[in-house]
């Protein structure tokens, strides 16, 4: 089963989400289906701070996505990722790792100009 995931670099913005799926949520971009033509926005693309100082990340289509819990690790994020689905089966776990990164590459990364990427 093919299970519907971030992109590699995502920005977090403090944009905060009119309908959030976990209260005090800010939008993640991009936040389009690059599976579907024309730029469709997703049903989760957000993310907020936890009461215990994590980071948690909704990716998903409403279907299937992804959860991250990340801590802060010096300068960077760590933590795991769980996927879930509408459908009967398993739930995927994994490692992940967030790195910081310049606006300028992450930009060119998502396809947006910095100046667009800095009002968003």
């Amino acid at each position: 089963m093919d299970w519907f995931m971030p992109p590699d670099v995502v920005a977090l913005t403090r944009q905060p989400i009119q309908q959030p799926a976990l209260p005090g949520s800010f939008r993640v971009l991009p936040d389009v289906d690059p599976a579907l033509p024309g730029p469709q926005k997703i049903a989760f693309a957000e993310w907020r701070t936890a009461q215990n100082g994590s980071v948690e990340v909704l990716w998903g289509n409403g279907f299937t996505g992804v959860r991250l819990v990340l801590h802060r690790t010096g300068d960077n994020l760590e933590g795991s990722a769980a996927t879930f689905s509408d459908a009967p089966g398993g739930v995927y776990n994994a490692s992940v790792r967030g790195t910081s990164v310049s606006c300028e590459q992450a930009s060119a990364s998502m396809g947006v100009s910095t100046k667009r990427a800095a009002q968003k």
